[in-house]
Order: C-alpha cells, then structure tokens, then sequence
C-alpha cells in the first residue's frame, strides 16, 4: 500500500507528521511525500529556491518510520498537483495532515472536498488525536 502525504512546501515550515507516520506504520504502507511550492520566475531564482524546497522536503521526511519517497511539485495549484502526484505515483490512499496547506490560505477539509470531487482516490484527513 501507498500513502501519498502532500503538503504546501515552505522554507522553515514546521509541521507535525506524527499522524500520517502512525497511519502509515498501522497500514503497513509506504509513503510518498509530496511537497507542494511555488518557485520564482526567474531561472537562477527557481533552482535556489528548489534546493531549499528540497532541503525542506528531505527534513520533513526523517519523521517517518515507514519507507518514504520524496517528491516536489513546483505549481501553485495544489489539488491538480496533488492528483498528478496520486496519479503518477499509484498511490492507494491520500492523506492530509493538520497545517498542510496554512500557506496556501485553504484548511485540509476544503483541499479534502476538492480532491474528492476532482479524483478518484480516497481521501483522509487527519488530526493531531490520529497520531
């Protein structure tokens, strides 16, 4: 089993992904973290700023106890990212964490409702009480 975990990257971000590793852990599952970010328009820009994406993605990831696979989306669009990702990566679940998408000014109940209408996976969301 595959869980996809997508959160809106930022540099210094801070989330906990204590939830996703115990759902993770007691399915047995994998995961494919998928990290969300705008990037700058500018070429010089844009790899610095994928390098700290990257960083961010890499620091976050070391909270699993399971098998992770790292994987940055540079898009603003974070449904349509997110199903790609799913898509792409075959995954059999998606689960949202608390605070994910904070930065992008949408709670997870609202990302939840739009991936469910717009996908085919099944979606979750999870709460601090979850891990």
């Amino acid at each position: 089993m595959r869980v996809l975990v997508p959160l809106r990257i930022e540099t210094g971000m801070r989330i906990s992904l204590r939830a996703a590793d115990t759902l993770a852990r007691s399915l047995n599952a994998s995961v494919v973290l998928l990290g969300v970010g705008d990037l700058p328009e500018t070429a010089g820009q844009g790899r610095e700023e994928a390098v700290e994406l990257r960083t961010e993605l890499h620091r976050a990831a070391a909270a699993f106890h399971v098998p992770v696979t790292e994987r940055l989306e540079p898009s603003a669009e974070v449904v349509r990212a997110v199903l790609h990702a799913a898509e792409d990566e075959d995954v059999d679940l998606i689960a949202l964490v608390p605070g994910a998408f904070e930065f992008a000014g949408e709670s997870e109940r609202e990302v939840a409702s739009r991936l469910r209408s717009e996908g085919r996976f099944p979606v979750r969301v999870l709460d601090q009480a979850d891990g």
